[in-house]
């Protein structure tokens, strides 16, 4: 018997698993049930060493909402392209909410990344996320210590919204995105309790990660009894330009698993909030030989470069007439509202309509 109309409470837990799919590439940024050491000495950018995706490999994905099937996902790697002298690979994520979760919310998750085959980090990807009736495409460009990027929002009938952004980052390299995290996790093996951080660029945003190396423990999963090294950490979304962390958005606890063997196949991430428990679990892994072998080829782009430079232009003219302004009303006595604070208020009432819906 289908339902007239879900219960509020299980309406949001559709709306969590939806939400699952489309955070695709970067499920370790999930809560999950664990505790943090409270050691808040300042630690080093984390250092890996070795391939972060290797052509031809796919990972395929299951995710539970309370034991209940919410969606699947499949990561896969593409074979080595050239761009601009570099050679690359491109990593995809496909994400779809499946079982009883798609009645209630339908949700889908399509990502691109082209990553430096040499650094294993991220020059440009492009998202495009369906949460019902809401569509969001975001293409982003990374170079040294920045990224910027273009966001277009549709929701059913209403006019098509586009932003613009970029920020500098306290980092000697490039930062991550979803895809080049995971992976850099992947290879990052230091000796047990060794703390570090990372940014990661997610869609418009970024977050730090402080991430703390576990060691090894037995996990049972999909894929039989496993050896695997366990990695902890909290990640805190960060705001515009001043890098401050939101005060709105909470800091987000992960845990990730990841099989002690040469694939280095994240196994299980655990997700539990005050709506429901959520588990993803890896349940195949395989490796085209043909696309290892392939000569490369010129890539195809994925972000528009073109359109994203416009934007910001336009944006940054903007920008300093806002500031004319804002300096007027200083000095006629008011205080305007600072760019965090847009951002954070953006976001709140953003969050409202879903939870609404």
């Amino acid at each position: 018997m289908t339902p007239s109309a879900p219960a509020p409470a299980f309406a949001r837990r559709a709306l969590l698993a939806s939400l699952s799919l489309a955070l695709a590439g970067c499920q370790f940024l999930f809560p999950t049930p664990i505790e943090l050491d409270a050691d808040a000495r300042p630690s080093a950018v984390a250092r890996a060493l070795g391939d972060a995706f290797l052509p031809g490999e796919r990972f395929r994905a299951e995710v539970y909402l309370d034991g209940v099937m919410a969606g699947a996902g499949e990561l896969s790697v593409g074979s080595r392209c050239t761009l601009d002298g570099r050679t690359v690979l491109p990593v995809a994520t496909k994400g779809r909410s499946a079982g009883i979760i798609k009645m209630f919310q339908s949700a889908s998750s399509d990502v691109v990344t082209l990553m430096d085959a040499e650094t294993s980090l991220p020059i440009e990807a492009s998202w495009d996320m369906l949460l019902g009736e809401r569509r969001q495409k975001i293409d982003q460009l990374f170079t040294e210590a920045t990224f910027r990027y273009r966001q277009e929002r549709e929701t059913g009938d209403k006019p098509k919204r586009t932003s613009f952004g970029e920020a500098t980052l306290p980092v000697d390299d490039v930062p991550h995105d979803a895809h080049t995290s995971l992976g850099f996790l992947r290879r990052w093996q230091p000796p047990a309790g060794t703390r570090g951080h990372l940014y990661v660029v997610y869609g418009r945003y970024t977050w730090r990660a402080d991430v703390t190396f576990r060691g090894e423990e037995l996990v049972d999963t999909p894929l039989g009894a496993q050896r695997a090294s366990r990695i902890d950490g909290l990640a805190t979304k960060l705001l515009g330009k001043s890098l401050k962390p939101s005060q709105l958005t909470p800091r987000r606890p992960f845990t990730m698993w990841i099989s002690d063997d040469e694939r280095r196949t994240p196994l299980r991430v655990l997700v539990e909030t005050a709506l429901a428990k959520v588990t993803m679990d890896v349940v195949s892994y395989e490796r085209d030989p043909a696309l290892a072998e392939a000569a490369p080829v010129p890539c195809v782009r994925k972000a528009d470069a073109k359109a994203v430079e416009a934007g910001l232009a336009k944006k940054r003219s903007r920008e300093q007439a806002r500031r004319k302004k804002e300096a007027e009303e200083r000095a006629a006595g008011l205080e305007p509202e600072s760019d965090d604070e847009r951002e954070e208020k953006e976001d709140r009432e953003a969050l409202e309509k879903l939870l609404k819906r």
